[in-house]
């Protein structure tokens, strides 16, 4: 959590706010029409400015394109340690991904930086081309995605995975990566305010001053433990022991009934995977699949939310196979290990 700049955002004391953006091309605005305006760094800035009229905020501009944290662990000092930033987004997730050993350097840098500035909170941005997106879809490691992961949570730094919204949107048939970038890297205007939206709800999460807890309900409801109509409880699991019930033949419906706004599953999607339709209250049938084109490669665990804006009370969720597959699919199969609801 960034809690020394929303300190220093707080004090009224304090009129100078400095924020640096310290990474490659993509930070610097490549893509962009206008690099000082329309570029997912100047958005941010923007925004900042325009929420915080009474402070003066500081952009420090420390991006090179075409370079990764090899050289930014040298140049760091001179470019972003001496001019004393509040806050730090630090982005070279895509560079990286074609540097070898690039962890020894993101590490190097985020110690040096709580060395020099303890006071001053940083940020992980990472970024995604599509050939980062084709290397994982086919199952590849990418030691500098891996790397961000482990290193926020090794030091307890945020991270905002801004290529994730690309990805959605491809995945949803949204375009393609061409669609948000020049030529599959670098963001065009449109893909620059996708990456500076997600930045900003970000802040607008921590640093709301009047935050609330809208998920004080939150709660995970095992399938074992209610009625699982047509679908069939089994005893092997894929999450934790709570093993998972079944349906993979046509109009084997389910029926769960609960109290909250939100509503959701923990599902597994597999090779085998299929189709069904669920609906909300005797609603409209919506139609979704348990398999999607990471399938090709490997099965995982994934949280699917059918809604999240009901209203406060008791409702019904109905879901029914379809009996149906994808055309790349190998079955038929509907597996659920638990909802959750809120």
């Amino acid at each position: 959590m960034i809690n020394n700049f929303k300190k220093k955002l707080l004090d009224k004391n304090t009129k100078e706010i400095r924020v640096a953006y310290f990474g490659g091309s993509i930070t610097k605005g490549a893509g962009s029409s206008k690099w000082a305006e329309t570029s997912y760094r100047a958005l941010v800035t923007k925004w900042l400015r325009e929420t915080y009229k009474d402070k003066e905020i500081v952009e420090i501009n420390a991006a090179i394109g075409g370079t990764g944290s090899d050289f930014g662990v040298y140049r760091m000092n001179i470019e972003v340690t001496e001019k004393k930033p509040d806050l730090i987004f630090i982005e070279f997730c895509t560079n990286d991904s074609v540097l070898e050993d690039c962890t020894k350097y993101e590490e190097a840098m985020i110690l040096n930086f709580k060395r020099d500035l303890p006071n001053c909170d940083l940020v992980l941005v990472e970024t995604i081309t599509q050939r980062m997106y084709e290397m994982l879809l086919k199952g590849e490691t990418i030691e500098s995605v891996d790397s961000y992961d482990t290193l926020s949570k090794k030091y307890g730094i945020d991270l905002v995975d801004v290529g994730h919204e690309f990805v959605k949107r491809v995945q949803s048939g949204e375009g393609t990566f061409l669609t948000y970038t020049q030529e599959g890297v670098h963001p065009i205007d449109c893909g620059h305010k996708i990456y500076a939206d997600k930045v900003i709800d970000y802040l607008k999460v921590v640093l709301g001053e009047d935050s609330e807890n809208q998920y004080p309900d939150a709660r995970l409801v095992p399938c074992k433990s209610i009625n699982h109509g047509d679908f069939k409880y089994v005893e092997d699991s894929f999450y934790l022991d709570l093993g998972k019930i079944v349906a993979e033949e046509k109009d084997q419906k389910l029926e769960f009934e609960f109290d909250g706004t939100a509503i959701g599953a923990i599902v597994w999607f597999c090779k085998e995977a299929g189709k069904y339709k669920y609906r909300i209250d005797d609603g409209e049938y919506e139609y979704s699949s348990c398999y999607d084109s990471y399938c090709e490669t490997f099965n995982r665990i994934n949280c699917v939310f059918f809604s999240r804006d009901l209203k406060p009370g008791h409702h019904k969720l109905e879901i029914v196979a379809l009996g149906e597959k994808d055309e790349k699919s190998l079955g038929t199969k509907i597996e659920i290990a638990a909802f959750l609801v809120s």
